[in-house]
């Protein structure tokens, strides 16, 4: 970055602080729209030293606020290795303070519809919430208290020690957190970063109320501190609930931990560690920047010409090629906000193909340090920067995390514009150079999770800020019965686009399962006019548009989301993918590979696997017994022959519907639409009935070892189909009785997390499907706990189903799932993608406005008469251990 870059930056952030509240700076007074456009976007701080920023979204109802202590697991001094800030957000977060009890907090947050959580991680712990902009006070005052007055109650202490021990052990069987794990104890050794943030189990134990208290007190304050919020409000409401709840913190001496810099190795490590997975892990890093440096552009660009799309170099070498050696590829380099950045490449794999993969990635890396890079690279990559930092999250919860973290890293939020100012700085001799100089083997750290007994063998125009608005669709059915839903919102610069097709997997031959995903997948690998994955994906690459597309049980959907200046080519990408797919026998073996991998990664997760158990055993022969991606045996048969037979069966213009979304005329759109799709054909192809499955008609239990050390238990009941509107929306506020309207809510919750700490997570869903459903019960657990938690459960179904509980209960769940059922509709794409999935249904393309009043009608007398027409006869599944000899009768 030049000096005078360097310079604005430095003065911006002293001019953010000293501006008064009755000048705010906002982002436009800082970047021209030219660069890049946002609502605005207002920043300043408080006298005692709390950062605070808002940015303004009138596209929902919403609202949005974070507040962060600059505190987390590298911080701990003394109690290095405890994970005593996660402790500690654990206790904080909606505990009792000195104003309010925990049960008073869970009423205001249920009240008032909110949904409030709070993490933890190496620098930092951040309470957040979401909610109607209506409950801004609310939510604020929640959160003040929080941070402010703690009142550390014996009884919280000792039950969420009690979850955190949970948590610990779960994560000692998740392959992500053990990868992460063993990597950051090598990368991070001997620094305050190379413990996990969770702690250790035994060190976890010896915390008391006393450290407990000490550490909140000594870190908890204003000036370490830093308070965002996003949503449907003015600055002068914002201003002054911030200065009333927040002015008066009083100010600390905060005491700061000196940090020490990776130091550079001189000899690579590896480090690998065995764990229940079908699927091995990498990620390797190498040190890189001290915070601040320059180089940090040059590396981000490199990053993505290693693997910033599916045509880039490691993609295109280890995952889109004839021989796989990966089923999954990533590159970043990560800066350091206090310290050392990271390069890093990631990926799944089998453990058979480990040396050849690292041979694969070094070998590029030599080739880029001895013969550079291409201008057109460099442009390509700078380009894909420049739109995706435009194509920024439209949600109040992602805006109020960029604001967040930009303040974190560089005391102001104003930073896009001038982070794209140093990108375009770069050139192919300066990303030569920063690989010589960072990219070296002996620095590098490695770690792999693998399976158990596994044996080593460019320039473009931005749109101007708009006004925002929501988008109202218009309905215009072709005359070959394509159906297209069309709205124009000129609140983003992107057009979101969602194409459904009736022909998911419960239209497939039993003997072919998961042959709707595997077209699914196939449709992308070459076109008529692309023939060839590397020219179908570069395609897509040059452009931005990372277009989705993928079988459910029911449909088969494209997806995408792509700039107004490139409407065009965008719906000649589409219309190649959507009418001219040539399923290329070169790809056949590539496409059946990664599909096996994916089943075998969800294998891996507990919930899943549960899952697929319980479909199969729940719906006996109903197609709805098979997992939408098969099985494996079946995958490996599929053939490219048997894909193109299958979607030419389904892909009937009558059978879909098209929406989209975006910065366009919807005259236009119609215009451009019906020259390219009108083309499509009727086939007259006729889909296999679907019947009914039948109702359970007794009780039965599954049980399956696995190697896990924990319980999965699933309980499972008949549910109504999804057209049922006598009784779905009863079931769904059945689901919100016993797990809240998200978080960690609920009657479940409270029983078996709250009060006497036997989980840490459980959850009641709703599965209402067009043939049929079911609802069900899931959560993981240590065995000895197993005989208390299945008849804790068995007791809450019966109180549902006896009406024990009052209406104003049962109102203020429905109101919350009610509100929360607006969060589904924040970004531009949600809306499409219902849309068009409503109307294929025969919904309606508008029928999520009638979601929240049709939920708030439900009343106490339809509870008892849904929950016991369905919840009886319930399939239990377990998934145990080996020692687990429980409900063997």
């Amino acid at each position: 970055m030049s000096r005078i870059y360097k310079i604005s930056i430095v003065l911006l952030i002293l001019a953010s602080s000293l501006f008064g509240a009755r000048d705010l700076p906002i982002f436009h007074e800082w970047v021209p729209d030219s660069v890049i456009p946002r609502p605005p976007i207002y920043h300043w701080v408080l006298s005692n030293g709390l950062h605070v920023a808002f940015w303004e979204n009138h596209t929902t109802p919403r609202v949005s606020a974070r507040i962060l202590i600059l505190t987390g697991s590298a911080h701990e001094d003394k109690y290095m290795g405890s994970g005593i800030s996660h402790y500690l957000e654990h206790v904080v977060s909606g505990g009792t303070t000195k104003f309010r009890t925990e049960n008073e907090y869970k009423k205001i947050i249920t009240e008032n519809s909110l949904a409030t959580n709070a993490y933890t991680n190496k620098d930092v712990t951040c309470y957040y919430g979401l909610g109607p902009a209506k409950a801004f006070i609310p939510l604020m005052m929640y959160l003040s208290e929080n941070v402010q007055a703690c009142a550390f109650d014996s009884f919280e202490i000792n039950r969420e020690k009690g979850v955190i021990v949970q948590e610990i052990r779960k994560g000692n069987e998740e392959p992500r957190r053990i990868l992460y794990n063993i990597y950051s104890k090598a990368f991070y050794r001997n620094t305050p970063y190379m413990d996990p943030t969770i702690g250790y189990e035994e060190k976890f134990l010896e915390l008391t109320r006393k450290e407990l208290k000490e550490y909140y007190n000594s870190r908890y304050a204003p000036n370490n501190a830093i308070l965002v919020i996003a949503g449907d409000l003015d600055t002068s409401t914002v201003k002054s609930v911030v200065d009333s709840l927040f002015g008066s913190w009083e100010r600390k001496r905060v005491h700061k931990q000196d940090l020490a810099v990776v130091p550079l190795r001189t000899n690579p490590i590896v480090v690998e560690k065995e764990a229940d997975v079908e699927v091995s892990q990498f990620r390797m890093g190498i040190p890189t920047t001290l915070y601040g440096d320059d180089d940090d552009n040059a590396l981000w660009v490199l990053s993505m010409i290693f693997s910033g799309a599916s045509t880039s170099r490691l993609d295109m070498k280890l995952v889109n090629c004839e021989t796989p050696l990966a089923n999954s590829i990533g590159a970043s380099a990560y800066p350091s906000g206090d310290g050392r950045g990271q390069f890093i490449i990631r990926g799944s794999f089998d453990y058979q193909n480990r040396d050849k993969l690292l041979k694969t990635i070094w070998n590029e890396i030599d080739n880029v340090k001895t013969n550079g890079v291409k201008e057109s690279e460099v442009q390509w990559a700078k380009v894909i920067i420049r739109k995706r930092t435009l194509m920024v999250d439209e949600t109040v919860n992602s805006q109020t995390s960029q604001l967040m973290y930009r303040i974190l890293n560089n005391g102001t939020p104003f930073t896009d514009g001038f982070f794209l100012l140093g990108i375009d700085e770069v050139t192919p001799e300066y990303v030569q150079e920063v690989a010589k100089k960072y990219l070296k083997r002996n620095r590098m750290t490695l770690a792999i999770v693998k399976p158990i007994g596994a044996k080593t063998p460019t320039d473009i125009q931005f749109a101007e800020s708009k006004v925002s608005q929501k988008p109202e669709f218009t309905l215009k059915t072709l005359p070959n019965g394509l159906r297209l839903l069309m709205a124009e919102n000129n609140s983003v610069p992107t057009l979101d686009f969602s194409i459904y097709i009736h022909g998911g997997s419960i239209y497939e031959p039993p003997e072919q399962s998961g042959l709707a995903y595997f077209t699914a997948s196939y449709i992308g690998e070459g076109s008529k006019k692309y023939p060839t994955f590397e020219k179908l994906q570069g395609r897509q690459d040059d452009l931005n548009i990372n277009i989705s597309h993928i079988a459910g049980r029911h449909t088969i959907y494209i997806q995408g989301k792509f700039l107004a200046s490139d409407f065009d080519d965008a719906l000649e990408l589409v219309s190649e993918i959507l009418m001219n797919p040539t399923f290329p026998k070169s790809s056949e073996e590539k496409v059946r590979n990664n599909q096996i991998a994916q089943f075998n990664r969800a294998k891996s997760s507990w919930a899943r696997e549960a899952n697929i158990l319980f479909d199969e055993k729940f719906y006996n022969e109903h197609p709805y017994s098979r997992p939408t991606i098969g099985y494996p045996d079946n995958i490996i048969n599929l053939t490219s022959k048997a894909a193109k037979a299958y979607w030419e069966k389904i892909i009937d213009p009558s059978r879909i519907v098209l929406a989209i979304s975006g910065p366009m005329k919807i005259e236009e759109m119609v215009r451009r639409l019906t020259k390219v799709f009108g083309k499509l054909k009727k086939t007259g192809s006729v889909l296999s009935e679907i019947s009914i499955p039948e109702p359970r008609i007794k009780p039965d239990l599954v049980k399956l070892e696995t190697n896990r050390s924990q319980i999965t238990l699933k309980i499972g009941y008949d549910a109504c189909a999804s057209n049922n509107e006598n009784d779905k929306w009863t079931l769904r506020a059945i689901t919100g009785l016993l797990s809240g309207g998200g978080g960690l809510t609920g009657w479940l919750n409270e029983e078996l997390r709250g009060i006497r700490n036997l989980v840490y997570i459980s959850w009641a869903s709703l599965n209402a499907s067009r043939f049929g459903g079911d609802f069900t019960i899931t959560t993981q657990f240590q065995q000895e706990n197993f005989d208390s938690i299945y008849v804790i459960i068995l007791r809450l179904i019966e109180k549902i189903k006896s009406g024990d509980f009052t209406e104003e209960e049962l109102n203020r769940t429905t109101n919350v799932i009610a509100e929360r059922s607006l969060l589904g509709f924040q970004r531009q794409s949600d809306l499409v993608s219902d849309a068009s999935l409503n109307e294929l249904y025969g919904f309606g393309y508008d029928y999520h406005k009638t979601i929240a009043e049709k939920i708030r009608s439900v009343n106490k007398e339809d509870v008892i008469r849904v929950s016991n027409k369905y919840l009886k006869n319930p399939l239990t599944v377990i998934l145990h251990p080996p020692s687990f000899i429980k409900g063997s009768n």
